[in-house]
Parts: structure tokens; sequence; C-alpha cells
């Protein structure tokens, strides 16, 4: 069997769909499948008109047994992913090879009343519709997109999960601890990636800047921070500036809660709760219409309704945020061999 995977981006040109297809590649062919990756690297200069015309002529398609897109409309133009050639020239790939599935990441720029807006959401669903018309079979990530897709786009998607795009590393957690000076005596909370809008990092750092809980914060430093948590005394607190795969997975081991509250609830869009729980992580989180119903069977994961609960947390219960051995669970959804297996069984 040999499968080509379409892809916007791939390593080292970093995206999180570029992760996610170098991941699925290494783990489908560890279920012996040859696999070939199409990206902006290798046969592409880039998704440009006169180049994606010549996605055509440059591939024996008939070569390959399944052709598989990794599909978010944004990755596919730099200048607001309105790209009406592409699901064209996919449309001539499909005539000439059955076998084409769409794995839709994003599938619109989501309409928030403004001008802009509307005119992404209005040309993102153009495509969404070309693309669908074309696929053998269309595959997402959450039951809120299968419904999208169910409801508006009246067509029969398959729910595959996302796996973490960091993975679990042997590396001693006391390492890491005497690496970046934690002190096992200090109560800890850990918070991944940069200051979002969506995140409310800013105000989570006020909220405990009052009370005997220090933040360890990946991927941060002092001088990157706003300057409204400057301000803040932020004594015994640890940053860690960029770290590897390897370093961010010894920090998520080292069995301090992941603190995960987004403005819309816990999501498969959200890698950095997906890691935390993929490595066993307690995680702190909120819940909303977006939240997939994947994520409510997990035991360690202790719900929220606000920020401010975090306060209750540690009041009634201080030792949670004590370090404890993380306990993976065996068969996780998020684990690229299922993922992988998930994909084959599908396209059967």
């Amino acid at each position: 069997m040999k499968w080509l995977l379409i892809s916007p981006h791939y390593p080292p040109k970093k995206s999180g769909v570029g992760d996610y297809t170098q991941f699925l590649k290494k783990s489908l062919e560890e279920h012996s499948l040859e696999v070939d990756v199409l990206h902006d690297g290798n046969f592409l200069k880039s998704w440009k008109s006169l180049d994606v015309l010549s996605l055509n002529d440059m591939l024996d398609w008939s070569t390959y047994d399944e052709v598989i897109i990794q599909y978010t409309p944004n990755m596919y133009n730099p200048k607001g992913g309105i790209n009406l050639l592409f699901p064209f020239v996919v449309s001539s790939i499909a005539r000439r090879h059955k076998n084409v599935s769409i794995y839709f990441h994003e599938v619109a720029f989501p309409y928030r009343k403004t001008l802009k807006s509307f005119i992404l959401n209005f040309f993102h669903r153009i495509q969404a519709h070309l693309l669908i018309k074309n696929a053998k079979r269309v595959f997402t990530s959450s039951d809120i997109f299968v419904n999208l897709l169910t409801d508006s786009y009246k067509t029969e998607a398959k729910k595959i999960s996302v796996g973490s795009n960091i993975p679990i590393s042997r590396i001693n957690p006391l390492e890491i601890k005497s690496e970046f000076l934690i002190n096992e005596n200090d109560n800890y909370i850990v918070l991944f990636g940069g200051f979002h809008e969506s995140k409310k990092y800013e105000q989570f750092y006020e909220l405990i800047d009052s009370i005997d809980l220090k933040i360890i914060h990946i991927g941060m430093t002092k001088d990157r921070l706003p300057e409204q948590v400057k301000s803040l005394k932020l004594d015994g607190y640890i940053f860690t500036d960029y770290l590897s795969d390897r370093e961010v997975s010894g920090v998520l081991q080292c069995g301090y809660p992941l603190y995960c509250y987004f403005d819309d609830g816990a999501s498969t869009r959200r890698g950095s709760l997906i890691a935390g729980l993929n490595h066993g992580c307690r995680v702190i989180t909120n819940f909303s219409s977006f939240t997939d119903s994947i994520f409510k069977g997990f035991e360690s994961i202790k719900k929220i309704k606000t920020q401010d609960d975090v306060l209750e947390v540690f009041n009634n219960d201080e030792k949670y945020f004590k370090s404890e051995p993380v306990v993976r669970i065996n068969q996780s959804p998020f684990e690229w061999q299922i993922i992988a297996r998930d994909y084959i069984d599908l396209l059967k």
C-alpha cells in the first residue's frame, strides 16, 4: 500500500498541520505503509496559482492507493486562505484518482460580524463545498466539526482524533527540576505557550499574585511578559524560554497540574491540552459548547467554570499543586499509533 499525504507545510517549516502530517506519516509507516508527503518545501515552491496548477502533472497519481489532503484554508494561501484554484485542481486530480480524501482541521474562518470575517467565511465555505464534492471520504477532529459538515455541508464526516505534537520522552523529571531550580516545597502550576487573548494569561497571573502558588511557564521569558504582568511580584516564578520537545516532555512529567483555560473551552484545537493529557498530567480546564465528548472521559481533568475557581481549588486542596507522578492511560485516543489505525480502518 502506498499513500500520499498533501500538507500545506512540513518540517522544518513549523505549523500545527505540518507537525501533524509528520507524526502521521511516521505512524502509518510503522503499520507497513509506504507514505509520501507533498508540501510547499519539496514538490511545490508555494500554494500560489502557477505552482498549484502544476500539481496535475508533477506526480503519477495512479501509483498511490490513497491520497489524503490535510486541510485548513488559511495555510493554502497566505492572504486569508482564499484560494479557489486549489479545489479545482483537487477536482482534476480526483477525476483521475478516485481515492482522494480530505481531513478538515478547520472548515472556514468563523463569521464574527465584521466585513473581513464575512468575506473569509464566504470564500472558505465555497472552497469547502468544492473539496467535499470531490472527496471519497471526509474526516475531521471533533464532534462540532462533524455536526457542521453534516448539517451545513450535507456530507458524512468521520472523526479521527488529533495527536500530541510533543512526543513522550524518556527523561528523569529530577533532571528537569534541577535544571530549572524547581523547589519541591513550593506549589506550582504549569502554563504552556505564549500570551493570547483566548487564554487570558494576563488575568490569571493577576489572580494568583496574592496566594502561595507559583507558575512554571513553558516557552516564556520575563522580558517578553506583557507590561501589566511585569509589574507583579513574580517571586519564585520559573520561565523556561524556548525548549526542545524532549525538555517540554520533561516539564510535563514533573507532575504539576497544567492550566488550560480557554475562551472557547477544551477542544481538539488546543495542542497544549492534548499534550498534557497524553503525558498523564492533571489538567485544569473549562468546558464549553465547543468541547468534544472525548475530553469528558478523562479522570485527570479538573473542570472549572471561571478562572476564579482556581483559587477555590487551591484553598480546598493545596496538595493538588505539589509534584506527583504522572499516570498515563493505556490506549489514549491521542496516541499516533491509534490515529494511524483509525485512518487505515476507515479507508478500507
